[in-house]
């Protein structure tokens, strides 16, 4: 079957109503994990142009799940548990089930005319922006999320405190934990352990086989799941957060959307995001399929931000989660600098100095990186919605980060900031390091030319050049300065990439490596609960 304009909701229910939801979601489950292994078998006519491993088949995959919550038969969920592993789909049929679902997906106007009328006045807010940022969402995979989540919601918050003791350290941790419900570390553990057995032959996740610590049954591996091991006492608390039965996914749909219509399911946001377990019987909620394994982790981005934002309080606000992204920003630099030497922060640079600043610079000899963080975030609601009322704040932000360190370096130049005298006559690049949800907009001619727009509006000064980093991306960059034995390599990278016309395709050169401070930290995480259990066992005996 190949995508049509003319597919129906009618034709959808149809095909779909067949299946048991456990069974399509253990086929999708197979799909994604045979795709990931290099299995490009699967003749989908929206994969035609693509290469195998592509993330593009992520979100199909998550979108056909959408439609399985919301369309297969439930006989199973309201009824004592059949377990019956005989009656899994081909391969035939999981594609036609995945072909119909991006029909759906791609052709049927479920959002408002009226509001998508709008999306033309801006290029920055176009049509296929608008459309395609939901669908990154579902394909975005890093490596680095377990060795981000320790390093900015752990110790960037605690080095925070450090340099300014009115950062409110205490509330912080209590709305962390009163979010995760456990200590950070055995949540991140839990994460691990669960993507590990969603990834396996066995991918169905059972008490049975991620059970209390106290039982002293451990893996030697946090990743081998081949057989009942433990993970931490947060599985809980981990599966409490992170899976849903169909009829909560739909009732959180309907609530996101404020409407109750067959349409619902498809236009809110795809609930794996926030639930990538999902419960298919109703008497065992202890038994979970994610369908996209990888969304476990990606969990700890969007969704978990979500949640810390929606516990801010006189105390913890919404600003105090924009500097501790800003320390985790300059954290990151220093760890990944290749002399090790701390970069200098905004409150260095403005001793003597009244104006604005940018949060870190560091010069490299021949030529000076202005660092500005703009945790650009929205909620997780708006981020859907089609009306670029709630897109102006993003923008602004952006505007503001390079406007701001265009001004501050002219300045510099003039010899106005003490600081950086001696750096004053080198050459300097800004680079603006947003929250945002992917390198389309950052990176996107559209975000360009939108900003350049709005500063000839503002008689903004001479800019020096400039690029916008997804976090994603300059948490790669990053990466890799770390592993090369060259201050300078940074700087060139970025000025290369800044003069570029497309700036993505000079970045999407830098390879993504499993090395580096981010995975040392995740790899010191599990060396670190693996030697405390071995010693549990010891004394045990």
């Amino acid at each position: 079957m190949k995508s049509s304009s003319t597919i129906s909701l009618k034709t959808v229910k149809k095909m779909f109503k067949p299946f048991p939801l456990d069974i399509v979601l253990l086929a999708l489950n197979r799909a994604y994990r045979k795709w990931l292994q290099g299995d490009n078998s699967y003749n989908l006519h929206i994969l035609k142009e693509c290469e195998q491993g592509n993330p593009l088949f992520y979100w199909i995959v998550a979108e056909t799940a959408r439609h399985a919550i919301a369309w297969c038969l439930k006989r199973r969920y309201n009824s004592p548990i059949q377990l019956n592993y005989g009656k899994a789909i081909t391969q035939q049929q999981i594609e036609q089930l995945m072909d119909v679902a991006m029909a759906v997906q791609l052709n049927l106007p479920v959002r408002s005319s009226e509001a998508m009328s709008h999306l033309t006045s801006d290029p920055f807010l176009d049509t296929g922006c608008r459309l395609w940022l939901p669908q990154y969402l579902l394909q975005r995979s890093s490596q680095y999320r377990i060795g981000q989540t320790i390093l900015l919601y752990k110790k960037a918050s605690e080095r925070r405190q450090q340099r300014d003791h009115r950062f409110p350290l205490s509330e912080y941790n209590s709305i962390l934990s009163s979010v995760l419900g456990c200590p950070l570390d055995f949540f991140l553990l839990s994460c691990l352990q669960l993507q590990g057995i969603s990834l396996s032959n066995n991918p169905c996740i059972t008490f049975q086989r991620a059970i209390p610590i106290d039982d002293r049954k451990y893996d030697n591996s946090i990743y081998d799941s081949h057989s009942s091991g433990v993970i931490t006492p947060s599985i809980t608390p981990v599966i409490k957060l992170l899976s849903a039965s169909p009829h909560e996914i739909l009732e959180k749909a309907q609530q996101q959307l404020g409407r109750n219509d067959e349409f619902v399911m498809i236009d809110a946001p795809n609930p794996l995001l926030s639930y990538p377990l999902i419960q298919p019987f109703s008497d065992r909620p202890d038994y979970l399929i994610a369908p996209v394994p990888h969304l476990l982790a990606e969990w700890l981005y969007e969704p978990f931000i979500d949640k810390l934002f929606s516990k801010c309080n006189g105390i913890f606000t919404n600003k105090h989660l924009s500097e501790i992204f800003e320390e985790y920003v300059g954290l990151l630099a220093e760890l990944c600098s290749p002399d090790h030497q701390p970069w200098i922060h905004e409150s260095d640079l403005q001793k003597g100095y009244s104006n604005s600043v940018v949060d870190w610079v560091k010069d490299l000899d021949d030529m000076v990186i202005l660092i500005d963080a703009k945790r650009t975030f929205m909620e997780n609601v708006k981020r859907y919605r089609s009306l670029p009322d709630d897109w102006e704040d993003p923008v602004d932000y952006l505007v503001k980060g390079v406007h701001q360190a265009a001004t501050f370096w002219n300045n510099v130049k003039k010899g106005k900031v003490p600081a950086l005298l001696k750096s004053r006559n080198k050459p300097a690049i800004a680079v603006i390091v947003t929250h945002m949800d992917s390198d389309y907009r950052a990176l996107h001619s559209h975000t360009k030319k939108a900003i350049d727009t709005r500063w000839k509006d503002i008689n903004a000064p001479l800019p020096i050049p400039w690029l916008i980093l997804a976090i994603d991306r300059y948490e790669q960059i990053m990466t890799q300065w770390s592993q090369i034995n060259d201050a300078k390599w940074l700087g060139n990278i970025l000025w290369k990439a800044a003069k570029a016309e497309n700036p993505k395709q000079i970045l999407d050169e830098i390879p993504v490596i499993q090395e580096g401070p981010l995975c040392a930290e995740e790899e010191a995480l599990v060396t670190k609960f693996k030697k405390e259990v071995e010693q549990q066992k010891i004394s045990k005996k």
